[in-house]
């Protein structure tokens, strides 16, 4: 199932979501990611070349994703929500296993692999159901959504697909028919040395299978066994 909602205007008021004195910052360079574990038992992953922030009172945990990727498997805590603000977007959470990836210009994705969360997207002037003063919506495991000053997209492709999405956890990329474009995408992320498709036919090619993150080698080695393509 999706759903599109179309932003009225493109100014979105955000979240100003001021960090405490006593905030705990966590940084990761490129091609490098971090284990941070809380005091409440809650671990949280960053992938590389991420931001957090991190201020927790007796009423609410609080998680501000400056810039990256972050994945955050939530300890229960039934008086006390566990909240992650990304920009114009903020999600908030019980308990639940999900992924945050602020990128430039405000725009965010949100997974979804276990548990749920509520997902809201600052005030603005957006239609959704004929009225609302923001977008809100309960995203279950499974979900994706993304925001940006154009609009939220919210969609269901399942846990599977979720958790291949997540393998850069444990230093992979996983494909099970994502286009070339969309999987050299991915794979560029983690090296300096970038790969470059010179032919956009090409880009469309499906690709399947698991490959390091730091080592595109193999995985242009596979692309040349598989598809039939030469790399230079």
């Amino acid at each position: 199932s999706m759903i599109l909602v179309t932003l009225a205007a493109v100014g979105v008021l955000g979240w100003r979501a001021a960090a405490a004195p006593e905030a705990l910052v966590y940084e990761t360079k490129f091609a490098t990611t971090q284990r941070v574990s809380l005091a409440d038992g809650s671990q949280i992953n960053l992938n590389g070349d991420s931001v957090i922030r991190v201020s927790y009172t007796p009423m609410l945990r609080n998680v501000v994703v400056e810039r990256g990727e972050a994945l955050f498997d939530v300890a229960a805590d039934a008086k006390r929500p566990f909240r992650v603000s990304a920009g114009s977007t903020r999600i908030t959470t019980l308990t639940s296993r999900f992924s945050v990836h602020q990128n430039a210009a405000d725009t965010t994705e949100v997974l979804v692999s276990r548990g749920q969360v509520m997902f809201e997207r600052a005030r603005s002037p957006l239609y959704f159901s004929g009225s609302g003063a923001r977008f809100v919506r309960t995203l279950w495991a499974g979900s994706k959504a993304n925001a940006s000053t154009g609009g939220v997209f919210v969609r269901t492709i399942g846990t599977p697909a979720v958790h291949r999405r997540l393998a850069w956890v444990n230093g992979q990329v996983s494909f099970l028919g994502e286009t070339l474009h969309e999987a050299v995408l991915q794979i560029n992320r983690y090296n300096r040395q970038q790969l470059i498709i010179a032919d956009p036919e090409i880009g469309r090619l499906r690709v399947s299978g698991t490959f390091a993150v730091t080592d595109p080698q193999t995985f242009v080695a596979s692309l040349e066994k598989a598809l039939q393509v030469a790399a230079t």
